[in-house]
């Protein structure tokens, strides 16, 4: 009952963090929380199946601790917590969470604009993936990620293709994947074809055109209400996406839309994103529409 309890317990932080993010304290819970479990593990009386059960919410639990380390912009704890549920995954012989670690760790690396180097970390999650639908969907979908931030367009365009196939095919999910819908692949297209269009001057319009596209729609207030993390994410992305292709009017309202979600999210790498906009307008100063949203832009972001 009491393992029922802290598997509960995970899933319901994992519901937390999609809403709000990783701030300091929500760092700080998640982890105290694994040590909380460790410790169980270390000193606790079980049965063997009692003990797999721990271990696989270690397994959970150091993912999510990982996540939030990203979450929060600090990629080093990120990267050790993801490496230890990987090995934890893979000495229960769980493949399917020990990819979806390792598809993480790619993930954190094209962020952190170590294309090649996602590339990388992405195929050794493929070759060591279950020929499950949706893990192989989750899987590709890094692969894909890690292409945009490589460069490689025709690569990325492959792999996002496939994995919508794959997830269309997909029958169930396990918990750790509870959240891999299609508007999630969506998003991680939308965000690639930005960080693809920001880098190549062949096909830019085109590439910041599509992302748009696919960007608005999830991005707007009330799209995915249990994901307002991700929906400031997207907003500044489709800001970026607006302010690249010379659209200042949307790219304004875009913004604006988006510091509507500072009152409920803390997620530390959303608000640098934001941050991150600030010289982009100021570039485009000149134009009324952005120097009467600069106050407001900077008034919003002075307050988290």
């Amino acid at each position: 009952m009491q393992v029922r309890l802290i598997g509960a317990h995970v899933e319901a932080l994992r519901k937390l963090d999609d809403r709000h993010g990783g701030g300091a304290l929500s760092l700080r819970y998640v982890t105290s929380e694994l040590r909380n479990v460790l410790d169980l593990v270390q000193f606790a009386d079980y049965e063997p199946a009692v003990g797999r059960e721990l271990m696989t919410i270690v397994a959970d639990l150091a993912q999510l601790v990982g996540w939030v380390h990203f979450d929060a912009h600090r990629y080093g704890g990120a990267e050790r917590y993801l490496l230890l549920s990987e090995r934890v995954a893979r000495g229960l012989g769980e493949h399917g969470r020990a990819a979806n670690a390792i598809g993480m760790l790619a993930y954190i690396s094209a962020f952190a604009g170590h294309g090649q180097e996602a590339v990388h970390i992405a195929s050794a999650a493929e070759q060591c993936s279950p020929c499950d639908p949706i893990l192989q969907a989750r899987i590709t979908g890094r692969v894909a990620t890690a292409a945009a931030a490589a460069g490689d367009l025709s690569g990325f365009r492959r792999a996002s293709e496939k994995a919508r196939e794959l997830l269309a095919c997909a029958d169930g999910a396990p918990t750790y994947l509870y959240y891999l819908e299609p508007e999630q692949l969506i998003a991680e297209a939308g965000q690639a074809l930005v960080v693809l269009g920001e880098h190549m001057t062949v096909y830019r319009n085109r590439l910041l055109g599509e992302a748009i596209d696919l960007l608005v729609p999830i991005s707007k207030v009330g799209a995915r209400p249990d994901y307002p993390r991700s929906a400031l994410l997207h907003g500044a992305f489709l800001t970026k996406a607006h302010l690249l292709s010379g659209e200042l009017e949307p790219a304004v309202a875009a913004a604006r839309a988006t510091l509507t979600r500072l009152s409920e999210v803390q997620s530390i790498r959303g608000i640098t994103y934001l941050r991150r906009l600030r010289p982009d307008f100021a570039r485009r100063s000149r134009s009324p529409v952005v120097s009467e949203f600069l106050p407001e832009f900077d008034k919003a972001l002075a307050h988290v």
